[in-house]
Order: structure tokens, then C-alpha cells, then sequence
């Protein structure tokens, strides 16, 4: 099973260019300012972030329809100023998802490691990051797309699933994806947890096979800072694969059970 590019050069670039300025506007704004904070997690730099993240979140529709509210700018940088929280970040920033792979469609390997405590590891805190944010920096969040948001926007992790994003996952061949919502996983062994615990490392692989495309195409863009953020580079071109009639990936063979990596 693998996740390859299918769009020549010139289509990734005319979708990264596609894609709304705002939201690559928003984006940045933020990663600027949280670069700042995951070096130094002091009070001057966690103050900044937690205004511009809850006005980027509430543009991008928190607080709207069914979306979860924010929590206040005080719980915000409370949170972001809590020692734990900073430190369960650490492990998601920009270099996390190119050091995935799955190797032979069969396991998963993070770095040159693939022992099951490793990777157990791995999915407990990825489970508990988004948990963690979903708890204590939005209100009444039961789906998995706004703590992905957050942690996309504050660590270039990988692609959040927003509703485009999981159409554009479906259509390449990640079987049962686009699904209407995606809840919060109760527990690790779920259909939800695997799902979200296994996506990153076919990203990974993905990204690393096809690096000198997705980069040289970003590097062409009218947004070449895209060159060093693979997760969100994904991000923007799996919404527009949900947004378009174009493919950009295909992911093969399309099998029902994608998440049962080991």
C-alpha cells in the first residue's frame, strides 16, 4: 500500500496557488509566532501566539454551525504557558512526519525503528496531544478536525482532517474517510484512533518518495515558504484534491482496512 503523487509539476503548482491566499496568510501568521514560542516558551512570546491562534481559529469557523467555541485569550495562554502541554508539542514539530515510512505496505517505522513499545509510544501521544487540546483550548469539541487544526497551525505536524481535506484522502483511496464527522477516539485499539495514528506514516512515506516534486513545485509557488512545511504543503494540496475534479494522489491498492498497520 502506498500514497503517491499522480500531478505533474506545473498541476502543484497551480493548486498550491489556487488555494485561498487567506487561509496561506493565516497559516503563517501563526507558525511565525509559534516557532517563537516551541523555542522559548516564555509569556512574551505565549501571549502573541494565543491572540493571533484564536483569531485565525475563529476565521477559519470555530464558533460556527456545529464547530466547537475557542477557549478565552486568559485559558489559551494559560495552556499554552503549562509546561506539559508545551513539552507533549515538542514531539509533532515540522521534522516529525518525514521521519514516518511504511515499509513494504506491511509496518510502520519511525527513524530506523519500528519495536512495537516505539510506536505505541507514538500513537499515545499523538492521541493525547489532540485530546489534550481538544479539553483545554476549545469548548464542547467532539471532532477530531479542530485539535488537528491547532496542531497543524502550531506545529506544521500534518494535514488536519477538516471535511475537504477528508474528501480529498477519500478520493485518492483512503477508504472510509470522508465521513460526515470524525469523533474524538474514545479508546487507541478504535477504528478512529488507528486511522489517525496510521495516516501520518503513509504521509511520511509519501512526502519522502516524492520530495523532490512536492518541494521544487512548492520552491515555484507564489508561497515557496511551503518547502520547509511538509505537513501543511499536504495539507493544502489534499484540500484541493477534495476541492477539484483533478487527482494529485492516488493511494494503492484501495483496500477497506489501510489502518490495520501494525
Amino acid at each position: 500500500m502506498r500514497l503517491t503523487v499522480v500531478a505533474s509539476h506545473a498541476a502543484i503548482i497551480n493548486v498550491i496557488n489556487m488555494f485561498n491566499s487567506e487561509y496561506h496568510n493565516d497559516y503563517q501568521s501563526v507558525s511565525k509566532l509559534a516557532t517563537l514560542y516551541l523555542a522559548t516558551p516564555t509569556e512574551a512570546n505565549a501571549t502573541p501566539l494565543a491572540n493571533v491562534l484564536r483569531s485565525v481559529l475563529i476565521r477559519w469557523g470555530a464558533g460556527k454551525r456545529k464547530a466547537p467555541k475557542v477557549q478565552t485569550l486568559q485559558i489559551l495562554e494559560a495552556t499554552l504557558l503549562n509546561p506539559a502541554f508545551h513539552a507533549s508539542l515538542i514531539g509533532f514539530t515540522n521534522g516529525t512526519l518525514t521521519n514516518l515510512t511504511v515499509i513494504d505496505g506491511s509496518f510502520r517505522m519511525i527513524g530506523n525503528l519500528a519495536d512495537e513499545a516505539h510506536l505505541l509510544e507514538f500513537d499515545k501521544r499523538l492521541l493525547s496531544v489532540l485530546s489534550n487540546i481538544s479539553t483545554s483550548l476549545l469548548i464542547e469539541n467532539t471532532n477530531v478536525t479542530y485539535p488537528m487544526k491547532v496542531l497543524l497551525l502550531l506545529t506544521g505536524f500534518m494535514p488536519a482532517l477538516d471535511s475537504q481535506v477528508r474528501k480529498g484522502l477519500s478520493s485518492a483511496g483512503f477508504v472510509g474517510t470522508n465521513v460526515t464527522r470524525f469523533i474524538m477516539p474514545a479508546d487507541m485499539d478504535s477504528f478512529q484512533a488507528r486511522k489517525l495514528t496510521r495516516l501520518p506514516f503513509y504521509l511520511g512515506e509519501c512526502f519522502a518518495t516524492n520530495q523532490s516534486l512536492l518541494t521544487d513545485a512548492a520552491a515555484e509557488s507564489d508561497y515557496p515558504w511551503l518547502v520547509d512545511e511538509p505537513g501543511r504543503l499536504l495539507d493544502v494540496l489534499l484540500f484541493m484534491q477534495g476541492s477539484t475534479a483533478s487527482p494529485l494522489f492516488l493511494f494503492a491498492p484501495k483496500i477497506s482496512n489501510w489502518h490495520a498497520l501494525p
